[in-house]
């Protein structure tokens, strides 16, 4: 028997033993990297002193989604710990219950901290979308469907409006308004699609206030008629990010807490 077949069989006799991968750990290593998911933490998992990465749901919880409105992230060593909640050095310091953590990385530093990050997996999941990136995106991609939705809209107007008389200019304005309103409907359409976590409803409401405004602008002073194209652009992209739903975390994960006697234990994580 090779070693490679002795390691090989230890391994899965220790496993269906166990059920858990336990690793001998000193105490200065024992919080190199210590990621805990939601629903595994508690005040027994951590301890004052250590430094700790914090990313928690803000705001309410939205019953339609299932899911916090807004993530945030805290940063900085742990500085209280009772049945409910951890305070952590941000600033004066900020309290976080612990059902509103999604996610807690512990290490003993900072500098642990940007390492362990750097050289997971887990770095590369959680890290936060370019935001800028994000918004050209979504601009690029409401100004186009926007523009295909106006046409159509267009289309629709001039066969749809009551021209009787001065048919025309009858027809010409009933393409425009066509034309507006299926930009106002297309735009949120487009950004919609260019992220999957818009909410459609929200993107909706903000094009609708922007194009009332750019109507506004536009009867205030006819030079100003490309406010009918900016305005539901802006508005619809605000709405957006302001309401935007948080990154869902995957279904299948592996995490890493403290055990008695100076180990850590590897646990995964499945979510239905």
């Amino acid at each position: 028997m090779t070693i490679q077949s002795v390691f090989l069989v230890i391994t899965i006799s220790v496993t269906l033993l166990s059920g858990r991968v336990v690793a001998q750990s000193s105490p200065q290593t024992l919080l190199a990297g210590v990621v805990l998911q939601a629903g595994q933490i508690d005040s027994s998992k951590v301890k004052v002193g250590v430094y700790a990465e914090v990313i928690y749901g803000k705001d309410e919880w939205d019953q339609v989604s299932g899911a916090w409105k807004k993530l945030d992230t805290a940063q900085g060593y742990i500085k209280a710990v009772d049945q409910e909640s951890l305070t952590i050095s941000q600033g004066l310091g900020k309290r976080i219950a612990f059902d509103r953590i999604q996610q807690l990385i512990l290490a003993e530093s900072s500098f642990q901290m940007d390492k362990f990050k750097k050289t997971t997996d887990i770095y590369f999941f959680m890290q936060k979308e370019g935001k800028s990136k994000r918004i050209f995106g979504k601009l690029l991609g409401g100004v186009l469907v926007g523009g295909l939705f106006a046409l159509a809209g267009g289309g629709v107007g001039m066969k749809v409006w009551d021209c009787s008389e001065n048919e025309g200019l009858c027809v010409l304005e009933g393409y425009v308004r066509g034309a507006l309103i299926g930009y106002v409907v297309g735009v949120p359409a487009g950004i919609n699609r260019m992220d999957a976590y818009d909410r459609f409803t929200y993107s909706l409401a903000g094009s609708l206030i922007g194009g009332a405004a750019g109507l506004g602008v536009t009867y205030a002073k006819e030079d100003f008629w490309p406010a009918l194209i900016i305005c539901p652009l802006i508005g619809s992209t605000i709405m957006s990010e302001f309401f935007r739903k948080p990154p869902e975390a995957r279904r299948v994960s592996i995490g890493l807490f403290p055990s008695p006697k100076g180990r850590v234990s590897a646990v995964a994580t499945l979510r239905f």
